[in-house]
Order: structure tokens, then C-alpha cells, then sequence
């Protein structure tokens, strides 16, 4: 029997559409498409872990099966799953047995899309006829969404290739078709509190699903109080986040979608830093700066090198002469220039910034005027930096509106401003804010609004904004987003990363 899970991960998409960049397997232009069986076959029953399902994790298993020199065989079986279509696909989503292409929609396994831009990686081009085929989405080839990568059981075995959409023609009708979780093969019970997971977005405006961040020590997903994300120049990104056991974690998201194992970071003369808020930015060098609020309430600071190391936590000056910065909150982002920018709500709530100079020293602290008051009362903030040198910082003020600001390169700032709410109100309420700057000089805030969702809006070159739209693809069954954090990607995508009540 499967086990009963709480969400390894959503059934769709970690992959950046768009990562085209790896090599097609050498194969036949047009080879066919019948590697299936003539008649219904029997199901093949396996033993497997029942936490790989969906998303990445489809697309890695399904990669795991190329260069086997595996032929088409419907009576054979690899690893316990039928060698043909049906089988392979069945192998790449987790399930127990070795489905048919006209099994996976009455199954519950693939439903209908919309339309074929809704695809994301780890969803299927699908023939349900009797002796039809499946074919693995992973991806668009470029933004005209005329073909796309795809990875399949063909009679010429396992291939990875771009193919027209929506299929070669002379191979009957194929659907757009979205993977869920097999409700007669697994039981889902949306995220547990506090779990993290991570959501991408292409240039072109394609949202994967979410997909579980993974967890340490081998736990299938990470839980935790608080997380960050940074995107690095290399396409990967990097995720800081304090666990339930108050320590601080990172690790690498990859390119290829996969994470490298979590591990805690040390602290000031100890084996672990505890905490309970952190960020992080990605520098043009290639490094990391991270800073973190430990349980002395105290803001340490610490730079991860490119090289992988660490130069270890150091206290912030605080204000006035003060040797240590109390705060609640913290944020940071990195500029074009090398140096960083910092924006904490000090343990008096109000928003401070101050500037790490490419040599390392600090300008210290300064406060930030408020909407007609001499200082900005805030409950969150966020900051980021943009290509043309300026920053933008996004506070939650005391009463639950979202404000936005610009700091000029002269070092001048534009004043707090509300943005709109949702649906014509004059100001958005949220409970979280997060901002990213894009290459193309545009940015996007997130906010939690009231109802638990997770909105979006983008700030154009113009300095009009898009308004709030709600991020498409949450979780069947999904709680209130606890926390969210955003960062934007070298290839003009973004990453989302949120928890869950």
C-alpha cells in the first residue's frame, strides 16, 4: 500500500522552463510512437519511495532512464515498471503501478489543461486512445511555444529531443495535460505548517508549481521558522532558513531543479547559529552575504564566498556608537557595483538602511522617513537592488498597508508611497512583503494578503504598475502562506519561495 504523505511535493514543475540546456540524447528525427502494449497489459505492482512524485522530481527519474539501452518491450520490466510508454511515464511520476496512456485520465493522474501555455515541466502530451502515447513536458524550446523538450519511450527506447508541438504529425491527437497526484495511488494532504516550497517563474511568464524544498538530514521537505532565497549569477540560487530547531540552514538550488543537501551554518563560538530571522543576496563575484538576527536579538553578518567558504558571523554596529544593531526585522540586497544594501526594523520598529561599500566597511545605520512622520514604523520589509544602481525598499507599515520607495543613485530617496490593493482599493493590506529587481529593470513585490494568498505585482520601467494578480498554480488544499520570500534569476525569471500555516 502507499504511504499516506503530507506533500513531498506538488505534482508539477521546479525546472525553469526554458532550461533547454540540456543536451538531447542522441536519437532517430521522427522515431515512432509505439511503444505500448497491443492489449491492456497487467499492472506491474513495485516497491519504491513513495516521497518522489510530480515535478523535478519527474523530470530527474525520467532522465535517470536515458542511455540505459533500454528497448521497447511491454512484457519486460526495468526497476519494476513496464519498459514501453505507459511504464516509463509511471516511473518518472512515482506512481505504484505501471499505468497505460489510456489509463492516466481515468486514474486521476493527468487532467486537461486549459491550453497548451499552461503546460509546466514535469506535465504530459497525452494520446488516451487505446494503444496511445505519453510524453513528458519539460519545457518549452523558446518563447513561440511551437515545440518543446520532451522526454518519451519510443520503439527506438528512451529519447530526450525537441518535438513539435503538440506531437510529430501522423501519430493521432495529442492533449495538453496537467499532472496531479493519483488519488487511487496516493493520499495528499496538502503541506504540513511551516513547510517551505518553491515556485518558479520564466521570463516569458510560465509558473511551475510549487515543488517541497528539500529537507536535512534526509527529511523529504524542510520545516522551519523563516526562509530566504537569493539568485546567483550561475542560475543557481541560494536558500537560507532557520529549522524548528531554531538553527540556521542553506543550500543550492540548481539549475537542473535538484538541491544540495542542507546544512547548518556555525555561529559566534558555536557549533550552530541560532536565530530567528535571516537574508540573503547573491553578488555579481559570484558570493553570498547573508545576515541574520540571532537569539541575543542582535544582526550578524557573514559573506559566503564563491569558493563555498565561509568568513563566519560577525555583529553589526548599532546606532549612536551602540556595538551591536537590535532588530526584528532584516533584509539585504546586493548592487551592480559590489556593494550591498541592508534594511532592518530595528528592535524600536522602525526601518533603518545602511550601506556595505564594495571594501568592506559600513556607512552605519540611518533611519527612513515615514509617510508625513520623521521615522517609517514597519512590521516587515524587503529591499533590492536594480541594474541601474538605484534600490527599492517595500515595508509593511503599522497599519497593514504596503508601501514602496526608491533610493536615487545620489543616495536621495522618493518618500514612502501605498500601492493599490486588489480590485480598486487604494492600498494593499498584507501580512509578508518580498521584491525583487530584474534584469530588464522591472520589479515585482509578493504580498500575503488577508485571505492567505499570495499576490503579485509588477513595477514597469515607467514606474506604472501592473496591480496585484494572485500567483497562479497554488496547492490543491492550500493554507495561508505564513511567509514568502522572491529573487529575481540571471535569465529573467524569478523564484518564490513561501511556508505555510
Amino acid at each position: 500500500m502507499p504511504r499516506t504523505r503530507t506533500a513531498r511535493r506538488s505534482v508539477a514543475a521546479l525546472l525553469a522552463a526554458g532550461t533547454a540546456a540540456v543536451l538531447l540524447t542522441a536519437a532517430p528525427a521522427h522515431a515512432e510512437d509505439g511503444c505500448h502494449p497491443q492489449v491492456l497489459a497487467p499492472q506491474v505492482g513495485i516497491v519504491v519511495n513513495e516521497d518522489v512524485t510530480g515535478g523535478v522530481d519527474a523530470i530527474a527519474r525520467a532522465k535517470t532512464w536515458l542511455g540505459m539501452g533500454l528497448g521497447c518491450s511491454p512484457d519486460g520490466t526495468y526497476g519494476g515498471y513496464r519498459t514501453d510508454a505507459g511504464g516509463y511515464a509511471s516511473m518518472a511520476w512515482g506512481l505504484s503501478t505501471s499505468l497505460e496512456p489510456s489509463q492516466f485520465v481515468q486514474a486521476g493522474t493527468l487532467v486537461p489543461t486549459s491550453n497548451k501555455n499552461d503546460l509546466t515541466v514535469g506535465d504530459a502530451l497525452l494520446n488516451p486512445s487505446p494503444g496511445g502515447h505519453v510524453v513528458l513536458f519539460a519545457g518549452w524550446t523558446d518563447s513561440t511555444h511551437t515545440s518543446y523538450q520532451g522526454y518519451e519511450f519510443t520503439t527506438e527506447g528512451v529519447v530526450q529531443r525537441a518535438i513539435p508541438y503538440p506531437y510529430f504529425a501522423g501519430h493521432g491527437e495529442f492533449r495538453p495535460m496537467r499532472a496531479r497526484f493519483n488519488a487511487a495511488l496516493v493520499t495528499y494532504s496538502g503541506p504540513a505548517p511551516h513547510q517551505f516550497f518553491d515556485q518558479v517563474r520564466t521570463a516569458d511568464d510560465v509558473w511551475s508549481q510549487p515543488a517541497g524544498v528539500d529537507g536535512f538530514g534526509g527529511a523529504p521537505i524542510f520545516q522551519g521558522s523563516e526562509g530566504a532565497v537569493a539568485g546567483m549569477p550561475d542560475g543557481t540560487s541560494q536558500f537560507l532558513a532557520v529549522g524548528n530547531d531554531g538553527n540556521v540552514y542553506h543550500d543550492r538550488h540548481l539549475p537542473d531543479g535538484t538541491w544540495t543537501p542542507l546544512a547548518p551554518l556555525a555561529g559566534v563560538g558555536t557549533p550552530t547559529m541560532q536565530a530567528s530571522k535571516v537574508a540573503i543576496t547573491g553578488l555579481p563575484d559570484g558570493s553570498a552575504q547573508v545576515l541574520a538576527v540571532g537569539n541575543d536579538g542582535n544582526v550578524y553578518h557573514e559573506t559566503r564566498l564563491a569558493n563555498g567558504s565561509w568568513t563566519g558571523f560577525q555583529p553589526l554596529n548599532g546606532l549612536s556608537g551602540a556595538p551591536t544593531m537590535r532588530a526584528r526585522e532584516v533584509a539585504i540586497t546586493a548592487l551592480p557595483d559590489g556593494s550591498s544594501q541592508v534594511a532592518v526594523i530595528g528592535s524600536d520598529g522602525n526601518v533603518y538602511h545602511e550601506i556595505r561599500r564594495t571594501n568592506g566597511s559600513w556607512t552605519g545605520f540611518a533611519p527612513l522617513n515615514g509617510v508625513g512622520t520623521p521615522t517609517m514604523q514597519a512590521s516587515k520589509v524587503a529591499i533590492t537592488g536594480l541594474p541601474d544602481g538605484t534600490s527599492q525598499v517595500v515595508a509593511v507599515g503599522n497599519d497593514g498597508n504596503v508601501y514602496h520607495e526608491i533610493r536615487l543613485t545620489s543616495g536621495s530617496w522618493t518618500g514612502f508611497a501605498p500601492l493599490d490593493g486588489r480590485s480598486g482599493a487604494p492600498a494593499m493590506q498584507a501580512s509578508a512583503v518580498a521584491v525583487a529587481g530584474l534584469s530588464d529593470g522591472t520589479t515585482k513585490v509578493a504580498a500575503v494578503a488577508p485571505d492567505g494568498r499570495t499576490y503579485l505585482s509588477t513595477r514597469m520601467t515607467s514606474g506604472s504598475w501592473s496591480g496585484f494578480q494572485a500567483v497562479p498554480r497554488e496547492l490543491d488544499g492550500t493554507p495561508a502562506t505564513e511567509r514568502v520570500a522572491l529573487t529575481a534569476l540571471p535569465n529573467g525569471g524569478t523564484e518564490l519561495v513561501r511556508s505555510f500555516h
